[in-house]
């Protein structure tokens, strides 16, 4: 998802990329559709997304990366969707991806950069639809070495100057690429608005010396696919029936669910990670909920009943 024109180096620096998506790797990213206060589905799954195999593109020895989407219908079968496939090679300091649009090979996560530095990023994968948007800039806010399996690994914080100066990018790391959003679309913050939004994030990365978990395995596995989506009709009648409140709220909340039992309450941050569970084993239709622990931000309540599916509703813990 991310490309870079001119780049200053950094050899004090090194970051060895060639070993970028060796073959087994896998990365699982957590996908939501979500629509509040109005009727309409709410849809999560997941896209597996793996190294397969080497292939030749342009003359460019290449690593294909499989993707395919996980998700429940309205059956609760589980259905398998493939996606567009991404190819990429990676130098020492660049990670490449073929640009379809171009037939071409260009820069999606560069680390010889330095704070300050202009990217220009390019839209890669599938072919862009008419209007959308292909080419973006952003500048370097900061460089970090967070440490995961006791290996240091380069991360990249940055924001947009065009087309929506100042709104922020997600960060990508070495080895892992990004942490949120699509690799092959440009990322559009969350305004999250009464109506619908989308959240995806990476949920874990794993390869032969890598295993890297951005939710807690515990509560939500790397492969933890949701249940089937809501009925516009369960949607729109749960949505008139919860009550949530207060809202900003700053140690606790407040959920009410006129007539009809919770079964349990989750709190998911915007990358659609569970941050809190409350399990309700004989149903409740009303309950606090202690945010002492959380840190302050906007987050997603889901609410999950026992035949009427689940509804969703913003907060913001201040």
């Amino acid at each position: 998802m991310l490309a870079l024109a001119a780049l200053l180096n950094l050899p004090n620096r090194a970051t060895a990329q060639a070993d970028f998506a060796p073959i087994g790797a896998t990365w699982y990213h957590a996908w939501a559709n979500y629509n509040v206060g109005f009727p309409g589905n709410n849809l999560e799954g997941i896209v597996l997304q793996e190294s397969v195999s080497d292939t030749v593109i342009n003359n460019i020895t290449t690593r294909k990366l499989r993707r395919t989407s996980f998700s429940h219908n309205a059956q609760n079968a589980l259905v398998s969707t493939p996606l567009s496939n991404i190819y990429v090679y990676a130098t020492e300091d660049t990670v490449f991806s073929y640009d379809v649009d171009s037939n071409r090979f260009v820069p999606l996560y560069v680390f010889n950069v330095a704070v300050g530095d202009t990217m220009t990023h390019h839209s890669i994968g599938a072919p862009a639809p008419p209007g959308f948007v292909t080419t973006w800039k952003t500048v370097v806010d900061s460089i970090g070495y967070p440490v995961y399996n006791g290996k240091p690994i380069k991360k990249i914080f940055h924001h947009e100057v065009y087309p929506n100066p100042g709104q922020r990018q997600p960060p990508y790391f070495q080895y892992m690429g990004q942490l949120m959003g699509d690799w092959n679309t440009y990322f559009v913050a969350i305004h999250i608005p009464e109506d619908s939004y989308r959240i995806n994030g990476l949920r874990c990365y794993q390869d032969d010396t890598l295993n890297v978990h951005f939710t807690d395995v515990n509560i939500v596995p790397c492969d933890s696919v949701p249940p089937g989506p809501n009925s516009i009709s369960d949607v729109d009648f749960l949505s008139r029936k919860l009550s949530v409140y207060p809202n900003p709220a700053t140690d606790q909340v407040t959920i009410a669910l006129d007539g009809i039992a919770m079964q349990s309450v989750e709190v998911l941050d915007m990358l659609g990670r569970r941050v809190l569970l409350q399990e309700y084993k004989a149903g409740t239709n009303k309950t606090m909920t202690d945010l002492s622990n959380i840190s302050k931000g906007t987050y997603i309540l889901r609410i999950n009943t026992k035949d009427k599916g689940s509804v969703h509703r913003k907060i913001i813990v201040q």
